[in-house]
């Protein structure tokens, strides 16, 4: 008795080819999706843990009786933002330095980069009350950001005098995404998209 052979049906080359077309358009409009997305994770994370960095600042400047100086520079756009926390006094380290990831510059709400109409470094000086220095009386006081009483969160200006507000340290990334910390006059920090913050 003879025993028949079941033919199996294969894939044609045509559906392979169509498979690989649609996995292509998926991939060609995922990856810059999740790239862009990446980038906004990244800059609201490096904000939000400043932000923490700085309210951790404000209470070790109390606790210890000291003023704490934060200080936020970046020689030029194309090397990471460095923030150091130290004791003004001494320059001892306080807490650890932070890095930012590559691809965040500081800029004004104007989206101005570091030598393009910002400068660097900026810094704030918390005092043992906890409160920041005047922008003036800080080591690079004539670099830093303030928010205009006018301005509705968006007016920034450089070399602030007296006691505005709130300081303003402004970030932006690839995308031109602004997201900002703002530091009171009493000494608490903020942090938002920058449209949305007020002072």
């Amino acid at each position: 008795m003879a025993i028949g052979l079941r033919s199996v049906a294969g894939i044609t080359l045509v559906e392979m080819m169509i498979v690989i077309a649609i996995v292509g358009l998926m991939v060609s409009v995922a990856v810059p999706n999740y790239l862009d997305w990446n980038r906004k994770y990244q800059l609201k994370d490096a904000v939000a843990t400043l932000q923490s960095n700085i309210s951790l600042a404000r209470m070790t400047a109390i606790n210890n009786n000291i003023q704490v100086a934060v200080t936020v520079t970046q020689a030029t756009q194309a090397v990471p933002v460095t923030v150091t926390f130290t004791n003004n006094a001494t320059a001892a380290v306080v807490i650890a330095p932070m890095n930012m990831v590559p691809g965040i510059s500081l800029a004004n709400a104007g989206g101005a980069l570091v030598g393009a109409g910002i400068a660097s470094p900026q810094d704030v000086v918390l005092t043992p009350m906890g409160r920041p220095l005047p922008f003036l009386s800080t080591p690079n006081g004539a670099n830093n950001l303030c928010i205009t009483p006018t301005g509705a969160g968006t007016g920034l200006v450089p070399a602030c005098t007296g006691t505005p507000p709130a300081q303003a340290l402004n970030f932006i990334n690839a995308n031109g995404l602004n997201y900002r910390i703002t530091i009171t006059a009493s000494g608490k920090a903020a942090w938002g998209y920058s449209p949305t913050l007020a002072p």
